[in-house]
């Protein structure tokens, strides 16, 4: 298994990927293991605006292996538990579109905001430095890290 390609996290999703969706904002939890197979919950459909907390939680490690618990907080049918699998090390902040085949397929705004974006360990509050990773620009897509510790995701 390539642990390096192992991703957990609460999704943020606008458009129709492979577990469903549309034109609208949804929220589903996911894993991909290295080995390419995914897993995920139902996608949630969300009201823009609303306040969303995504959470990853290790819930326990023996042997060189790791469990965790993803969800999306006070969202039933968000909470995906994943069991026994390499240790999990890379934070990352994505929002996934999907199916977007010219610029007004995005929401009807300029940028999404992460907030309050906390990395806990067993000993308490990490310190993380975010950096800029934009994958896709043509239509003016940026990731910007602000100085209040917050994140735009911005396309237009």
């Amino acid at each position: 298994m390539n642990v390096s390609s192992s991703i957990l996290q609460p999704v943020l999703q606008w458009g129709r990927s492979g577990a469903g969706g549309g034109p609208f904002w949804s929220i589903s939890s996911w894993y991909v293991a290295g080995d390419g197979h995914a897993y995920h919950t139902d996608l949630m459909r969300v009201d823009v605006g609303e306040r969303l907390v995504g959470l990853i939680s290790l819930a326990d490690s023996q042997d060189g292996t790791f469990s965790y618990v993803c969800e999306f907080e006070g969202v039933a049918g968000t909470r995906l538990p994943v069991q026994n699998v390499p240790e999990l090390k890379w934070c990352n902040e994505t929002l996934e579109a999907y199916n977007i085949s010219q610029c007004s397929d995005y929401p009807a705004t300029s940028k999404t905001t992460f907030s309050d974006i906390s990395v806990h360990t067993k000993t308490g509050p990490a310190s993380v430095t975010w950096s800029n990773a934009t994958i896709v620009s043509e239509c003016g897509q940026a990731a910007v890290v602000n100085a209040s510790g917050t994140v735009d995701l911005r396309y237009a």
